[in-house]
């Protein structure tokens, strides 16, 4: 896992007091599998966000299948699922247990830096999550017959960014 710290994020940090974030290139995880479970995890708090990982990996819970949902079988536990609010009634979901670990490793990082600022996990809230495409790594993979395929994967970029909410004045009513 390559990190950059504290490179340039794709979100505008106001208050570095109560934000931690984490940034990581060329990770070897599938693409479309991180974008929609970052889809999944964004808006939630990090105790929440890892207990829903940990249900991901134990099949309790699935990863509703928004963007990348061709092919994509269909479950129960995807049926009628809110994700950022809005609610999808189509029940396409899938069960990404790499990318699972690997964002439960992130938000771990995420933990560690909360507490080195003594803010409460669960309290902070996953405001910024960005999935982008690295380059690909080309492979090659030998066939019957002399003949050659391309074997080639896709791994991504992915930056998290967890911040403190703040009151509003609603919220005081």
């Amino acid at each position: 896992m390559e990190r950059q710290r504290p490179g340039p994020l794709s979100f505008n940090v106001t208050d570095p007091n109560s934000t931690v974030f984490t940034k990581h290139n060329n990770l070897r995880v599938k693409y479309k599998l991180s974008v929609d479970l970052a889809r999944n995890l964004k808006g939630r708090t990090l105790t929440n966000s890892l207990k829903y990982l940990q249900d991901i990996i134990n099949r309790k819970d699935c990863v509703k299948m928004t963007r990348y949902a061709k092919k994509c079988g269909r479950t129960a536990q995807a049926n009628n699922k809110l994700i950022n609010g809005k609610k999808y009634s189509d029940n396409r979901g899938r069960w990404p247990i790499k990318p699972a670990k690997l964002f439960i490793s992130l938000l771990n990082t995420l933990i560690k830096q909360s507490e080195e600022k003594s803010l409460d996990p669960s309290i902070l809230k996953l405001k910024h999550i960005n999935v982008n495409k690295a380059p690909q790594i080309q492979g090659r993979m030998q066939r019957a017959f002399g003949r050659v395929s391309a074997s080639n994967s896709h791994p991504c970029h992915i930056e998290i960014v967890a911040q403190k909410p703040t009151l509003t004045v609603d919220d005081l009513d």
